[in-house]
């Protein structure tokens, strides 16, 4: 309850990047926090845990340009 809090608070556009084999999270808790986020944009990505290193840093690097000019 209290990161969906924190979460609802704030104002900002927020992206979030998942890799499809990522960090295993608890679905119910993880959309649930998501959910708490009113400006959310949320993209998957092919890769595991460290995809903005290894696996896939070309498209998460575009995702993170195109968030930031407001595509």
């Amino acid at each position: 309850a209290q990161v969906q809090a924190f979460s609802a608070a704030i104002a900002a556009d927020v992206l979030v990047i998942r890799a499809e084999q990522g960090f295993p999270f608890d679905p119910v808790v993880a959309e649930a926090r998501l959910a708490a986020l009113k400006r959310l944009t949320l993209r998957q990505v092919q890769g595991r845990h460290h995809v903005h290193l290894d696996d896939n840093p070309g498209e998460v690097a575009a995702l993170i340009n195109a968030f930031l000019q407001g595509e």
